[in-house]
């Protein structure tokens, strides 16, 4: 209550501090520019100390979510950050790289990643609001076209357009309750008509310009290169033919995505929860791109973009489950520990995050992270299955995704079975391998451990070739050389 109290008087102060800049008192700024307002402030702060976060826009930014940060836990991580903080000369850089000690040996962190800027205050404002979980997901279902009916009087159309313009008088913050059981509704589709759009031709007659473009735009944050990358291509190309479907591909597989060097529990679920901070904005974007143009081929990439960040939050949450007595430690501890920098800082945002998500999990009536994590596991199962119903390229892409997905679960014969519905003209490479382990005649165990190898083997090596590309594009320099300071 405190929350909604304090906002409606921040809303209410901004507004009126409008009015003495135009003729007589009159208020002439459009909701249009308010909403622009709101979206390109980094925080604002209160008398109290107390500050409110913004969270990443949606592009386009059809809302604004705002997060709370108390003065106390403020100056707490402040004390934390200071105490955590380690130098250069500290630890031992070899080639670029911080040499750490860990129980299994000593390994090599990039240096930029070792030492970069981190949103800690954004990290702790946002807090649990960080997981769909707390939040739900919405159903994608065939029969999800209809639209919810509107009240005109307070409609986007009615408030946001026209002559009319926002007074104090047109705020209002109440507190909404969550319900207590969740069941979201239809995700509600509004497909744009698409006839005029030409269909991209890019890959012919030199398709290095596509690596080419790829790489100039790793020069920008991940928000920006999807800023540029949905104006230049998304909104002005056919959904359903041409490249777009491949480039889309491609985007997400060599720009948007990250890797987390989770060589120690506490840096593993920092960034893992830093990441779902700096992605959570795309999965909106994406999400709506699926409402406006859905079945579509460039669709479909969006919904695969939208079930890994699924998979990504699920592994998030268990490595913050597992490195939550971790960090109460490291907080007790008094000396400046060298294996994580600004350790009791990543330790006292993971703490808080966890704490918060925890007791709201426990008001949904889930009882343990087998229960969570079986969420998470059926949201990303439901995606694949919807996609897989209907049939094509789609139906083996999606099949081969929810086989891993039940391989990751432990369900391996599960996931030989999903992958026996494959077309065996299927071209992709690891499925190829894993086909013909299957037909050998062999036990079912030694069979499960040669596809673990191929799949190991595979992964490891996207995730090497990965890592080598953020490297050489100062991915973490690049996206916090911005990173405003609370």
């Amino acid at each position: 209550k405190e929350k909604a109290v304090l906002l409606e008087k921040l809303l209410r102060s901004w507004i009126g501090s409008f009015q003495d800049k135009f003729p007589q008192g009159t208020m002439s700024l459009s909701p249009q520019e308010l909403l622009k307002f709101w979206e390109q402030q980094p925080f604002f702060n209160f008398d109290s100390g107390d500050v409110v976060i913004p969270s990443l826009p949606p592009v386009p930014p059809d809302e604004l979510k705002l997060f709370f940060l108390p003065k106390e836990k403020k100056e707490q991580l402040q004390e934390f950050k200071f105490r955590g903080q380690v130098d250069r000369d500290d630890v031992v850089i070899f080639r670029h790289k911080v040499l750490i000690k860990t129980p299994e040996g000593k390994v090599a962190i990039p240096e930029e990643y070792f030492f970069r800027q981190c949103p800690y205050e954004q990290l702790l404002a946002c807090g649990a609001g960080l997981f769909y979980i707390t939040e739900g997901f919405p159903v994608l279902d065939d029969s999800a076209k209809r639209k919810a009916e509107k009240d005109d009087s307070l409609s986007p159309e009615a408030v946001l357009s026209g002559n009319r313009f926002l007074g104090v008088e047109d705020f209002k913050v109440i507190l909404v309750h969550p319900p207590s059981s969740e069941k979201p509704p239809p995700l509600q589709l509004e497909p744009e008509d698409v006839s005029d759009r030409p269909p991209l031709k890019i890959y012919q007659p030199e398709p290095q310009q596509v690596q080419r473009l790829l790489d100039s735009l790793m020069t920008f944050s991940e928000g920006l290169q999807f800023k540029f990358f949905k104006e230049k291509y998304l909104d002005k190309y056919h959904p359903d033919q041409g490249d777009l479907p491949r480039l889309t591909r491609e985007f997400i597989k060599l720009n948007l995505s990250n890797v987390i060097i989770a060589y120690n529990p506490i840096a593993g679920a920092f960034g893992f929860i830093e990441q779902l901070f700096y992605s959570k904005h795309l999965d909106y974007a994406f999400l709506e791109y699926w409402r406006r143009h859905p079945y579509t081929r460039t669709g479909w990439e969006a919904l695969f973009y939208i079930a890994s960040h699924l998979n990504f939050e699920k592994r998030g949450l268990a490595y913050l489950y597992h490195a939550y007595d971790e960090a109460k430690i490291a907080l007790r501890r008094w000396g400046v520990e060298t294996d994580v920098h600004q350790k009791k800082a990543k330790a006292y945002v993971i703490k808080e995050v966890f704490e918060e998500l925890l007791s709201i999990l426990k008001q949904k009536g889930y009882k343990s992270l087998d229960d969570v994590l079986t969420w998470y596991a059926q949201k990303e199962a439901e995606i694949y299955k919807f996609m897989a119903s209907h049939g094509g390229e789609i139906k083996n892409r999606a099949l081969f995704a929810l086989g891993l997905l039940h391989w990751e679960e432990g369900e391996e014969e599960k996931a030989l079975s999903v992958w026996q519905d494959i077309d065996s003209a299927y071209a992709d490479e690891t499925f190829q391998d894993i086909r013909e382990i299957m037909s050998y005649s062999l036990p079912l165990a030694k069979r499960i451990k040669m596809i673990r190898g191929v799949l190991n083997w595979e992964q490891n090596r996207s995730s090497e070739q990965q890592l080598d590309r953020l490297i050489k594009f100062h991915r973490w320099q690049v996206r916090t050389k911005t990173l405003p300071v609370v």
